[in-house]
């Protein structure tokens, strides 16, 4: 694990043991890191901004998960500006925020044993959900497309000779 912050204070090896540390700011590291497809980044800063730039420096690369903590009013408002910054949907599903499996998690240390079980569930080869993507943007006086009609249930399926 590999931690990165340019406040000195935060990042010390009690609070992070056995992890990497990196002095910095983190978004020339995340411009400057070269991954190979195989990591998992997870992004929880103090700074919506600074969560918006790395996730707009980091998106565009191959990782195995991407993640940010937080809530789905930030999780909204990220999409909708990544999609007018050009990420397509494919692209913005990638973000995987809220984070963490939902298990009721209230506490701080409840909301990191989420988040751990979510990075354990993809390493064992359970796909995650899709990140939310904007609906799509409809023209002042259309009307907006319909719901796309459900998937029929194997037992509603109708056979004829």
């Amino acid at each position: 694990m590999t931690v990165v912050d340019g406040r000195s204070d935060w990042l010390t090896e009690e609070r992070f043991p056995n992890a990497r540390l990196r002095a910095g700011a983190p978004e020339d590291f995340a411009r400057a890191w070269k991954g190979d497809g195989s990591e998992y980044v997870v992004i929880a800063t103090h700074d919506h901004a600074l969560d918006q730039r790395l996730v707009q420096a980091l998106l565009p690369r191959p990782l195995r998960f991407f993640g940010m903590i937080g809530s789905t009013p930030k999780q909204r408002k990220f999409a909708l500006r990544l999609r007018a910054r050009g990420f397509g949907d494919d692209a913005i599903g990638r973000l995987h925020t809220p984070l963490g499996l939902a298990i009721g998690a209230e506490t701080p240390e409840e909301i990191a044993v989420s988040v751990v079980a979510q990075l354990i569930a993809v390493r064992r080869g359970r796909a995650p959900e899709p990140g939310w993507v904007p609906p799509p943007r409809t023209p002042v006086g259309e009307p907006s497309p319909a719901p796309p009609e459900p998937a029929p249930s194997p037992d509603s399926r109708v056979t004829r000779p």
